[in-house]
């Protein structure tokens, strides 16, 4: 389900760099369905 992406975006943190393409997709019972593009913009330190 959708809810799975800011867990994943959390279990993944220290793997993204500044200016990253990050592409998640989540589909859900029936036809439901949500996708998102992010630009990583934070510093890791």
């Amino acid at each position: 389900t959708s809810a799975t992406i800011p867990l994943g975006m959390w279990d993944y943190r220290d793997k993204f760099k500044k200016g990253d393409n990050i592409f998640f997709a989540a589909f859900g019972g029936g036809f439901t369905w949500g996708a998102m593009w992010v630009k990583w913009a934070i510093d890791k330190k």
